[in-house]
């Protein structure tokens, strides 16, 4: 008896067989989409042009618009880039994980548009690319460096904000348990009222 595999499980263990590591293609831009081709067998058989829609995979490093793959869609790319490619699928935005550069307090709209151009959406697509490829946004370096210092200072300060929210959850649910405890008493009181 053939076991069979939901596709999700399926890429999983394409990932697993091929040594994928989750966010190992982090680096990356990625944009899938669908592109009419010519399908030449079939317009030789019928004697007229016939076109097929055909899957393609365009991918990037941020800020290097010269190297850029773009091709039909593989098996594997489906196993390496599930997020974007379920998206692709179920024609929404791929997603982009990361600060978005408009919550950087220090980036103009003005370099953000920049930035856009060169495939830059976040600040770690910012602090990950080549001093090279930066070389073409002016003043790169400078925004780089208080990028990764903004980063670095967001990250040094999540385990308080985690500290804070659990506190936070914490003090909710004692309230809770309080007003539970004082609605029981309340209860047991008019219940001994009512034997007197």
């Amino acid at each position: 008896m053939a076991v069979q595999l939901s596709d999700e499980a399926a890429m999983e263990f394409m990932r697993q067989q091929a040594g994928i590591q989750p966010g190992q293609s982090k680096g990356l831009t990625v944009q899938f989409s669908k592109i009419a081709e010519q399908d030449m067998d079939e317009s030789e058989k019928q004697g007229k042009p016939v076109w097929r829609e055909v899957e393609f995979i365009t991918k990037w490093v941020p800020g290097d618009k010269d190297n850029v793959v773009h091709r039909p869609v593989r098996l594997m790319d489906r196993a390496e880039f599930p997020d974007q490619y379920k998206a692709f699928k179920a024609n929404e935005a791929a997603p982009v994980t990361g600060t978005p550069l408009s919550a950087l307090p220090f980036v103009s709209m003005a370099q953000i548009a920049e930035l856009n151009y060169y495939g830059i959406k976040t600040a770690e697509h910012l602090v990950n690319m080549s001093d090279g490829n930066g070389q073409k946004v002016m003043g790169f370096q400078q925004l780089k460096d208080k990028t990764k210092a903004y980063l670095d200072a967001i990250e040094g300060a999540a385990p308080a904000q985690a500290l804070q929210a659990e506190l936070t959850k914490r003090d909710e649910e004692i309230a809770l348990l309080k007003a539970v405890v004082d609605e029981l008493g309340k209860k047991v009181e008019e219940s001994s009222n009512r034997r007197k």
